[in-house]
């Protein structure tokens, strides 16, 4: 896949079938396929697309920031819970600082944040921030889907 945006340097992602690769590297004929996508001009792209779309609508409702190893893990798992309950997440990738996810957070155009950490983790909950109303509350787990589904689709 190629991008007219990015200029010379234009493939963004790409792959195909390689069979034979392996028997030519000394192992048995395997059948095999691969890909692989340039992530940076993934999120150049990602970035030239800045402004909301027509209706001032951002596309993202909830951005999810993770802070540690276990958190990262269940910051995957909460935005795959969450998207499967129809709510566009998105989540840090890559880590970083609080303050750094936060920025991202703010840049996402987000109502909500969610602040998943160690401590949360222990409690079974996760910290909810409202981005316009500048007000930040913990909410169990279990009942995060539902409570933002309730906010976000009256």
């Amino acid at each position: 896949m190629t991008s007219e945006d990015l200029g010379a340097q234009n493939a963004v992602c790409g792959g195909g079938r390689y069979d034979g690769l392996v028997e030519e590297l000394g192992g048995p004929p395997t059948p095999a396929i691969g890909f692989a996508v340039g992530l940076e001009r993934l999120l150049q792209l990602t970035n030239m697309k800045d402004s909301p779309p027509e209706g001032g609508k951002s596309p993202i409702e909830i951005f999810i920031v993770a802070l540690g190893k276990r958190a990262e893990a269940e910051s995957l798992a909460l935005a795959s819970d969450l998207r499967e309950g129809g709510l566009r997440t998105d989540r840090a990738f890559g880590g970083g600082s609080m303050k750094s996810q936060m920025k991202r957070a703010n840049r996402s155009g987000a109502r909500y944040v969610l602040m998943v950490g160690e401590d949360e983790i222990s409690k079974g909950v996760v910290s909810l921030r409202d981005m316009i109303e500048s007000r930040q509350e913990e909410i169990s787990r279990e009942e995060i889907k539902a409570d933002l589904t309730s906010r976000l689709r009256p």
